[in-house]
């Protein structure tokens, strides 16, 4: 009637799923890597905890202590928010208004710190990232 199909051995369906499944494998690790690094901006980041905020009309001020573990960026450190300052929270944009004292976060800069008897300023804040 038509001609026979012969199966093909056992070993050649393991291997053929291996080798899908180190395929996919490797494109989820690239694919979400270049993620990462996407969202990642190029300037120093200190880490802290926010002490103090006050919201002004297009602004805000925010007081935060830097973390124990940076020996060089304890105290305290202040800086403004500008309404164009991207804040992100789990890469997905958040307001200026999401902020709260108690909440922990990252602070890209690409500006000079000011040292002083208060707290110390921040200049030219790129990015916050909120870590809560």
């Amino acid at each position: 009637m038509g001609t026979k199909i012969s199966r093909l051995p056992r070993w050649v369906f393991v291997a053929v799923v291996a080798l899908v499944c180190l395929a996919l494998a490797a494109g989820g690790f690239f694919a979400g890597r270049r993620r990462a690094n996407d969202q990642r901006p190029a300037y120093p980041v200190r880490y802290g905890v926010i002490e103090d905020i006050r919201f002004e009309e297009e602004s805000a001020q925010v007081i935060m202590s830097g973390t124990v573990a940076d020996a060089n960026y304890k105290g305290l450190f202040q800086f403004h928010l500008e309404e164009d300052t991207p804040i992100s929270w789990y890469g997905e944009k958040a307001a200026k208004e999401d902020l709260q004292v108690g909440d922990d976060i990252a602070v890209y800069w690409g500006g000079e710190i000011s040292w002083g008897a208060g707290p110390s300023e921040m200049t030219d804040v790129k990015a916050v990232r909120l870590l809560r």
